[in-house]
């Protein structure tokens, strides 16, 4: 989504250069949560109430800015939410993300759906060693 790659590029900017391997990490554990998780579920986990619509689709008031009529759709078929208000959009991971951080959001799919986050520290040292690099 854009929001990932806006994050790529500000860490580019203050000089932390991603690990291109380490972002598809990322993006397999967004893919994992995607096909496991509803936006349902996980607005309900969160508290919100919502509408369905007439396709299957979920509305409410939108949650990263003040509002009175709904603008905030869940498209469940294609796992992507947009405002038409503020014109924020993404998928679950991003929605847990934008209300409670990124170390809120791995412990939130953790605790309720039992979906691991990435282990930096295993990921690393794999690919030490496939570069055949002594570790103690």
């Amino acid at each position: 989504m854009g929001g990932n790659m806006a994050r790529i590029r500000h860490r580019k900017r203050i000089g932390l250069n991603p690990d291109p391997d380490y972002e598809l990490v990322l993006e397999e554990y967004r893919t994992r949560v995607r096909a496991t998780v509803s936006f349902e579920a996980v607005l309900k986990r969160l508290g919100y109430t919502f509408r369905k619509t007439a396709h299957g689709n979920l509305v409410r008031c939108c949650l990263f800015h003040a509002e009175k009529s709904p603008s905030l759709r869940f498209v469940t078929r294609a796992g992507f939410f947009y405002c038409h208000g503020c014109k924020a959009a993404g998928d679950a991971v991003e929605l847990v993300r934008r209300r409670l951080g990124s170390h809120g959001a791995f412990k939130f799919f953790r605790r309720h759906f039992g979906i691991e986050p990435p282990n930096n520290r295993k990921f690393y040292l794999d690919r030490l060693k496939a570069r055949g690099v002594w570790l103690p």
